[in-house]
């Protein structure tokens, strides 16, 4: 298996957060109810970045991955039961219940400040992403790359130090490395992009940040038009009862799009926010995605 694309055919990818402010109970029920056998790419959504003090006699702070919990106390108090570390391991359990072949990644979060802490301190940094993949039995590691000041010569230390943290983990299977940006990519340079697995553009229709199809174009050509590293995003967030909200983007787009340019897949955000109706994911995106992706294109 080649250590650059460790997903045989369409990579079909689905973000999947862990801090909505749900109760327990609703939160293992979407868990229960989402289809993961109609994804190969599992991305949990998000660890932040911690610091550790330490004295200038030992090189100052350095800063590390964190599992955090990241809801707002004063609307949804944090459960001591319900944690995020919970809620890693009850969605690792079931997903691979459901598909064992599934690949599930944990993401760095789109605070540019937990990127560029991560940046200052490469080596601590990649070891504890190690630790974390090792610990809940993941199979890498993704950075969504948005509104951050990070110099492109730091983000290609800390990717290259990531991937040989990762490399050091004894699997059956390479380490996934992904990176998600939604901004001017012109700092992740050849340099950067070559450390990735998967290069994901968040080229949403709705509720994304000016991330388009030209974008992932540009991203490919600085891999010598290797498309089969670009995965195309989509927004599959909205409600489908409700006619003056957002609508969840039309996969068929992203696929179309994947498909004509040889591309290795497309990816969604997010899972347990897909085609909502009466408050609960119907995973229509999720489903339509998958059928699109495993359908032959036309001659």
């Amino acid at each position: 298996m080649n250590k650059r694309s460790p997903i045989q055919g369409a990579a079909i990818g689905q973000y999947f957060t862990l801090y909505d402010g749900v109760s327990k109970q609703k939160y293992q029920n979407v868990v229960a109810g989402a289809p993961f056998e109609k994804c190969n790419l599992l991305i949990l959504a998000f660890v932040g970045t911690f610091t550790i003090d330490r004295s200038p006699k030992e090189s100052g702070p350095i800063h590390v991955v964190q599992v955090a919990n990241g809801r707002d106390p004063s609307t949804f108090p944090v459960n001591p039961n319900d944690t995020d570390g919970d809620r890693i391991k009850l969605i690792v359990e079931t997903a691979r219940k459901k598909n064992p072949s599934i690949n599930i990644l944990i993401s760095l979060g789109y605070n540019s400040q937990d990127l560029e802490k991560a940046a200052s301190t490469p080596v601590a940094f990649a070891d504890s992403v190690r630790a974390v993949v090792q610990a809940y039995d993941l199979n890498g590691f993704d950075i969504d790359f948005e509104n951050t000041d990070v110099k492109t010569s730091a983000m290609v230390r800390l990717a290259k130090e990531i991937r040989r943290s990762l490399n050091k983990i004894p699997s059956k299977r390479p380490m996934i490395m992904t990176i998600t940006p939604a901004q001017d990519g012109r700092k992740l340079n050849k340099n950067v992009l070559e450390q990735f697995t998967y290069i994901m553009p968040q080229t949403y229709f709705h509720g994304g940040d000016g991330t388009n199809f030209a974008d992932a174009t540009w991203y490919a050509k600085q891999l010598h038009d290797k498309y089969s590293r670009i995965v195309y995003g989509l927004n599959s967030e909205g409600f489908l009862d409700r006619p003056d909200e957002d609508r969840p983007d039309d996969p068929k787009k992203s696929a179309d799009e994947a498909k004509k340019n040889h591309a290795a897949g497309i990816f969604a955000w997010r899972l347990n926010g897909d085609s909502v109706k009466q408050g609960f994911p119907t995973f229509a995106d999720a489903v339509e995605m998958w059928k699109l992706m495993n359908q032959q294109s036309p001659t």
